[in-house]
């Protein structure tokens, strides 16, 4: 009876190591792009983001600077800290998902959306809250 539950812990602990290898596999870069993304908002250059992400196609710059909270103090460029708290992968798009604390004291999780597009993530939305 040991060697059984011991054969199915070790099973269950194999299954476990599968799916957080495949899971990093899939998401690898997305800290670092999303990393990249922060600095370039907080440095101003809002535009590089924009025309670096897969959104330009649906909204102008003016639409896309409203959508990010741009100039208020919710802005993402005035997050006083970020904590990634998680990523992963739904279909097409890769996600990286983390609180955001800003000057006010309110923290806000917030989800960035990812879609690869030849071989470069591309910056498919950002929305407030853990993914679905």
């Amino acid at each position: 009876m040991k060697k059984i539950i011991l054969i199915a812990l070790a099973a269950i602990g194999g299954i476990v190591v599968i799916v957080f290898a495949v899971v990093s596999l899939t998401t690898t870069g997305v800290s670092k792009k999303a990393d990249s993304i922060l600095t370039q908002f907080k440095n101003g250059d809002v535009e590089a983001v924009y025309n670096e992400s897969a959104m330009k196609n649906d909204f102008t710059l003016a639409e896309f600077k409203e959508a990010m909270g741009i100039g208020s103090k919710h802005s993402i460029a005035e997050a006083t800290k970020v904590a990634w708290t998680g990523k992963g992968f739904k279909n097409s798009e890769k996600y990286i998902y983390g609180d955001f604390k800003f000057p006010t004291g309110t923290v806000q999780t917030l989800t960035f959306y990812f879609v690869e597009d030849n071989g470069e993530l591309k910056l498919l939305g950002i929305l407030a809250g853990e993914p679905e």
